[in-house]
């Protein structure tokens, strides 16, 4: 069998939410306002756990509020 990548976790010690947002986050930028209505999140815990995906160096900041994986 595969060993699961990077596309489906990151990383093991991530939290709840983190892991969430990771799930739909794609290779291209995505508005924060679209994350939030997609996880169902509000925008502040949205914002930590894009932080806490930035920190792991599994997501991206780019112009305008705008993540992604990396």
């Amino acid at each position: 069998p595969a060993t699961p990548s990077a596309t489906t976790s990151c990383p093991d010690g991530a939290s709840a939410a983190a892991k969430q947002v990771y799930a739909v986050l794609t290779s291209q930028p995505l508005p924060v306002d679209l994350l939030a209505t997609t996880t169902g999140m509000p925008i502040p815990v949205l914002l930590a756990a894009l932080t806490e995906l930035e920190m792991f160096g599994c997501a991206a900041n780019s112009a305008g509020q705008q993540y992604m994986r990396t």
